[in-house]
């Protein structure tokens, strides 16, 4: 019983929990966000500059 128990839990932790998943979508959101903004900026003609929360300050 134990050793099922002990096996469970090994490939429990290869699997990312939903914090990990969170924390890197969140990641690519704001990535996506610098990204879009810089492209919208680019389109405007103004001289981008984005901070690093991913705000856009154009």
């Amino acid at each position: 019983m134990l050793a099922i128990f002990s096996q469970v839990n090994m490939e429990r932790k290869s699997i990312p929990t939903y914090k990990e998943w969170a924390k890197y979508l969140k990641k690519i959101r704001i990535g996506i966000q610098v990204v879009n903004s810089v492209l919208s900026c680019w389109d405007s003609g103004v001289a981008v500059v984005v901070g690093t929360d991913g705000r856009r300050i154009c």
